[in-house]
């Protein structure tokens, strides 16, 4: 076969099946995140070895295929897309925003959200949005303009990391006599999701970094619950809450310091654990999803940061810091309160570059005025860092 075999596949699929929306928007995934791809990848792509496109049918899919003169064709398809893309505009119900008019508060409660959602899921297992005219009927939630934004960014962002992972197969498939030996088929798919995730944060340094982050948890979220319900995937895949652990780890060690990983982990937290709840219910449990010490240092550092930006009152922030720490475990609350005051009210090491430009030190204040209307055990452990 020629080198332009993966560009001629590519174009007999569309042929038959053309992208939904008309426009090819996996290419314009790749000129999105383009200048972050790596040299190999590039490299194919202008040579014609690697052809990438969107192919308009409706399974939730994403597959990378090695043709026999090893050059590789890249699908993502259209039901994918729109699938991804309903549940992000389901999502974006459960959000507050920040207008000229003043704060929009959520109409639907966090378990009516969660039940919402998890009936999506339960839709496409029933095969009820299994062609193109269900997924493109499917009721969804009625949202304003900023919040259709957010949904959007939300959804390309989960296709960023989707897209990569796929890169990562051709990265370890695709090498030559001079490469490394490829890993065993046991570890292939965490390498790719370690090369996915360096792609994505590369270029959510450009594109922004807390969405982006928000885009990787929700794809690895979507997909574990698509293989609950019983969709299989090609390759020895780790379980999904060890993959979810995994991808955080690998996100992790890609930020400078733990202060600036928490700063830009505020959205992606806040719907990971929406989804948690999703999971939870998709499993056959309740709403109610774990409080860990990440989760409540990144909740409480989010609230802070919206009384940063004058977003809420103090009233409203403390009532909302009350809430992150009611039904929370001693020692998570000595654990975040141990760091947050560390993070307040120490200078920070050299190494570890602030987030606020200089207003770390009101943050702190903002905390104080909360602390002695905090349900205990938050309050002993909180009084005790902040003395």
């Amino acid at each position: 076969m020629s080198a332009s075999a993966a560009t001629a596949q590519l174009r007999e699929r569309q042929a038959l099946y053309p992208p939904w929306a008309g426009a090819d928007r996996c290419k314009q995934i790749v000129q999105l995140i383009e200048e972050n791809l790596p040299d190999e990848i590039t490299a194919r792509i202008d040579d014609g070895s690697l052809a990438v496109g969107e192919v308009g049918l409706p399974q939730v899919a994403a597959t990378t295929l090695r043709l026999p003169d090893g050059s590789f064709v890249v699908e993502l398809h259209s039901g994918l897309m729109q699938f991804i893309y309903l549940v992000t505009r389901t999502l974006l119900g459960f959000t507050t925003e920040f207008n000229e008019g003043g704060v929009v508060r959520p109409a639907l409660t966090r378990d009516q959200l969660v039940s919402r959602i998890a009936d999506i899921f339960f839709d496409w297992r029933a095969g009820k949005l299994s062609t193109e005219g269900d997924l493109q009927r499917a009721a969804y939630f009625p949202l304003r303009p900023g919040q259709v934004k957010i949904a959007h960014q939300l959804a390309v962002n989960a296709e960023v990391f989707i897209l990569a992972h796929e890169f990562g197969h051709v990265l370890i498939d695709g090498g030559g006599a001079d490469a490394p030996p490829p890993p065993p088929p046991s570890e292939a798919e965490s390498c790719a999701d370690r090369l996915a995730v360096s792609i994505a944060i590369a270029a959510g340094s450009r594109l922004g970094m807390r969405m982006m982050y928000a885009g990787i948890l929700f794809a690895v979220r979507v997909f574990s619950f698509l293989e609950h319900l019983g969709q299989g995937f090609a390759g020895p895949h780790l379980p999904p809450s060890e993959r979810l652990g995994f991808i955080k780890r690998t996100a992790r060690s890609m930020f400078a310091d733990e202060l600036n990983f928490t700063a830009g982990s505020t959205i992606a937290l806040s719907y990971d654990e929406l989804l948690e709840g999703v999971e939870n219910v998709i499993k056959g449990k309740g709403h109610a999803t774990a409080q860990t010490e990440e989760r409540v240092r990144v909740r409480m550092w989010a609230i802070l940061e919206e009384r940063l930006k004058n977003h809420v009152d103090q009233a409203r922030c403390i009532a909302d810091l009350q809430d992150a720490v009611t039904r929370v475990d001693v020692a998570i609350c000595e654990a975040v309160a141990e760091t947050l005051h560390e993070w307040f009210e120490q200078p920070l090491p050299p190494s570890v570059s602030d987030p606020t430009d200089g207003r770390l030190p009101l943050m702190g204040g903002f905390l104080r005025s909360a602390i002695g209307k905090f349900p205990e055990p938050a309050r002993m452990a909180f009084t005790a860092a902040f003395p």
